[in-house]
């Protein structure tokens, strides 16, 4: 159980954290779309291992937590257009 509670408790904290640096990182013109779900990979390894030590569970946590970051803003994202009735097209994936 002491392995769930740590994902809940620390993972949440990376998720947020990874979350909230990219949203930074996007608004960097020169950084392209296709590079922030690796940046929030990165970042969560990171963020995990400062937070918890370096071991391997808090490199796998850190890294899930990071990739989940951008895979709920996806699916946020995803949800919030479908809901307006906007249909997205592939155009956008090379803009900051």
């Amino acid at each position: 159980m002491d392995f769930f509670e740590t994902l809940l408790n620390s993972g949440l904290v990376v998720f947020m954290a990874v979350y909230a640096l990219c949203a930074v990182i996007r608004q960097i013109p020169k950084i392209p779309n296709w590079i922030i779900p690796l940046v929030a990979l990165v970042l969560g390894v990171g963020i995990g291992a400062f937070i918890l030590g370096v071991d391997a569970k808090s490199l796998i946590m850190g890294g899930l937590a990071g990739w989940a970051a951008t895979g709920g803003n996806q699916t946020l994202k995803k949800l919030l257009l479908a809901k307006a009735g906007i249909k997205e097209d592939d155009s956008d994936e090379g803009e900051g």
